[in-house]
């Protein structure tokens, strides 16, 4: 300590002050470093959600290709899983219902898919088609699994040609469903695309 002449009684911080001003001082650092942390999870699942609705763009895309460039695929592995509106209502409305989101749904041949472009390279026609078996999906891997409750899968509804001589068109409604960062509950998604028959 320095001996001040102009103020011979002052005296050095105690032990007390310096412990409360390191407190303060680690207070303010553990709030700064927790705001922080939100503030990156918030970003990374803004950026996961980003990429799953990229993902769930590039199935539709690959759906309209199908349609109208590859009919064999089109009939045999897109038209064959849709649940016609007519003939499958209890299916169909389990497509439609917005709380069913993260289930998937199989009815014999007909039920969830996705299509796998990851096998395409530079030739398009050799994407593929697969399906849920098992509760697992073979592709379309969302998260850090390839599980039905991170993935990303197609469900369609057909709906014919009725008396008011509607044209028939389907319903493919891609969904995604993911865990994201934190503690955060499950996340999911679904966007809708019709295309006419």
């Amino acid at each position: 300590m320095v001996y001040d002449i102009n103020h011979p009684r002052q005296r050095g911080d105690t032990l007390v002050e310096v412990l409360i001003a390191i407190t303060i001082a680690g207070i303010i650092v553990a709030a700064t470093m927790g705001i922080m942390n939100r503030m990156l999870v918030s970003m990374l699942n803004s950026a996961e959600r980003t990429a799953v609705r990229a993902e769930m763009n590039g199935q539709a895309e690959v759906l309209n290709y199908i349609h109208n460039n590859d009919s064999t695929m089109w009939n045999n592995q897109i038209k064959s899983r849709a649940f016609n509106n007519s003939t499958n209502a209890a299916n169909a409305n389990n497509v439609r219902d917005e709380s069913r989101v993260c289930t998937p749904n199989v009815f014999g041949n007909m039920g969830s898919f996705a299509i796998d472009i990851s096998t395409a390279g530079v030739n398009i026609s050799n994407i593929s088609v697969v399906w849920e078996t098992g509760g697992v999906f073979r592709t379309r891997d969302v998260g850090r699994a390839t599980v039905l409750s991170r993935s990303i899968w197609t469900d369609a509804i057909y709906y014919p040609k009725d008396t008011n001589n509607q044209v028939a068109y389907y319903d493919f409604y891609i969904k995604a469903c993911w865990t994201p960062l934190g503690s955060l509950p499950v996340s999911q998604s679904t966007t809708i695309v019709r295309i006419y028959d």
